[in-house]
Protein backbone atom coordinates (compact mmCIF):
# COMPACT_ATOMS: atom_id res chain seq x y z
CA UNK A 1 0.00 0.00 0.00
CA UNK A 2 1.00 3.64 -0.30
CA UNK A 3 1.32 3.92 3.47
CA UNK A 4 3.76 1.01 3.60
CA UNK A 5 5.82 2.48 0.74
CA UNK A 6 5.87 5.88 2.47
CA UNK A 7 7.12 4.29 5.70
CA UNK A 8 9.77 2.28 3.87
CA UNK A 9 11.33 5.03 1.77
CA UNK A 10 14.06 7.36 2.97
CA UNK A 11 13.53 9.74 0.04
CA UNK A 12 11.70 12.66 1.68
CA UNK A 13 10.05 13.95 -1.50
CA UNK A 14 8.74 10.53 -2.43
CA UNK A 15 7.49 10.00 1.14
CA UNK A 16 5.63 13.33 1.07
CA UNK A 17 4.16 12.49 -2.33
CA UNK A 18 2.95 9.06 -1.22
CA UNK A 19 1.40 10.44 1.96
CA UNK A 20 -0.33 13.20 0.00
CA UNK A 21 -1.53 10.76 -2.60
CA UNK A 22 -2.89 8.41 0.06
CA UNK A 23 -4.77 11.32 1.62
CA UNK A 24 -6.27 12.24 -1.75
CA UNK A 25 -7.30 8.63 -2.45
CA UNK A 26 -8.90 8.41 1.00
CA UNK A 27 -10.98 11.44 0.06
CA UNK A 28 -12.30 9.58 -2.98
CA UNK A 29 -10.05 11.02 -5.69
CA UNK A 30 -9.13 8.68 -8.57
CA UNK A 31 -5.42 7.75 -8.72
CA UNK A 32 -4.49 10.20 -11.48
CA UNK A 33 -6.18 13.16 -9.77
CA UNK A 34 -4.61 12.18 -6.47
CA UNK A 35 -1.18 12.05 -8.13
CA UNK A 36 -1.65 15.45 -9.79
CA UNK A 37 -2.67 17.01 -6.47
CA UNK A 38 0.29 15.47 -4.63
CA UNK A 39 2.87 16.03 -7.39
CA UNK A 40 4.29 19.40 -6.23
CA UNK A 41 6.08 17.57 -3.41
CA UNK A 42 8.23 15.83 -6.06
CA UNK A 43 9.65 19.05 -7.45
CA UNK A 44 10.85 18.84 -11.06
CA UNK A 45 10.13 15.09 -11.24
CA UNK A 46 6.45 15.59 -10.49
CA UNK A 47 5.26 15.75 -14.10
CA UNK A 48 7.08 12.56 -15.14
CA UNK A 49 5.93 10.72 -12.05
CA UNK A 50 2.30 11.76 -12.59
CA UNK A 51 2.45 10.62 -16.21
CA UNK A 52 3.60 7.20 -15.04
CA UNK A 53 0.79 7.07 -12.47
CA UNK A 54 -1.67 7.85 -15.27
CA UNK A 55 -0.22 4.97 -17.30
CA UNK A 56 -0.55 2.71 -14.26
CA UNK A 57 -4.20 3.68 -13.86
CA UNK A 58 -4.94 3.05 -17.55
CA UNK A 59 -3.20 -0.34 -17.63
CA UNK A 60 -4.40 -1.56 -14.24
CA UNK A 61 -0.81 -2.04 -12.98
CA UNK A 62 -1.01 0.77 -10.43
CA UNK A 63 0.63 -1.07 -7.51
CA UNK A 64 3.36 -2.54 -9.70
CA UNK A 65 4.32 0.78 -11.30
CA UNK A 66 4.22 2.80 -8.07
CA UNK A 67 6.37 0.15 -6.37
CA UNK A 68 8.89 0.28 -9.26
CA UNK A 69 9.05 4.07 -9.01
CA UNK A 70 9.59 3.84 -5.28
CA UNK A 71 12.52 1.46 -5.81
CA UNK A 72 14.01 3.84 -8.42
CA UNK A 73 13.79 6.83 -6.07
CA UNK A 74 15.30 4.77 -3.25
CA UNK A 75 18.23 3.79 -5.50
CA UNK A 76 18.75 7.43 -6.47
CA UNK A 77 18.83 8.38 -2.81
CA UNK A 78 21.27 5.57 -1.97
CA UNK A 79 23.53 6.56 -4.89
CA UNK A 80 23.60 10.18 -3.71
CA UNK A 81 24.56 9.08 -0.21
CA UNK A 82 27.32 6.84 -1.60
CA UNK A 83 28.67 9.77 -3.66
CA UNK A 84 28.78 11.97 -0.58
CA UNK A 85 30.59 9.27 1.36
CA UNK A 86 33.16 8.98 -1.44
CA UNK A 87 33.87 12.70 -1.30
CA UNK A 88 34.23 12.64 2.48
Amino acid sequence: TLEMLARATTHYRLRDFLIGMRRQLSNGEPPFSAAVNASPSLGNDGHTFVSLVQLAQETGDFHKIVTSLSVAYEKESDDAIDNIRTVI
